[in-house]
């Protein structure tokens, strides 16, 4: 039963991660081609700063991506967990309080 729910816990963050991503992405996405569009058409040489400046925002806008996109995947991870520890001390408590109504009744019969 561990393994099922970790199971579904983890392919719910990896769903939820991938659709997060998806978005930013496609700028990122977007932006390349039109530095490769620059570059085909000859901007290395006609307009080297501008193309350094567009490479270097790109880049930037990769990395920022990475990071947003690595805690959000912790952030959710953490709260996955936290919850699994919340219902293994529920279950935990509920086994006591039976262990106390099972000793109740035994000392009643």
């Amino acid at each position: 039963m561990k393994t099922f729910l970790r199971a579904l816990a983890l392919s719910a963050l990896l769903v939820s991660a991938g659709a997060l991503a998806e978005q930013p992405y496609d700028t990122i996405d977007q932006a390349q081609k039109a530095y490769d569009a620059a570059q085909a058409a000859g901007a290395l040489q006609f307009s080297p700063d501008e193309m350094s400046l567009a490479r270097a925002r790109l880049q930037k806008a990769r990395d920022w991506h990475k990071r947003t996109n690595d805690s959000v995947i912790l952030a959710r991870t953490a709260l996955v967990t936290a919850e699994y520890a919340n219902a293994v001390a529920d279950k935990a408590n509920a086994e006591a309080e039976l262990a106390q109504w099972q000793k109740k009744m035994d000392e009643l019969n």
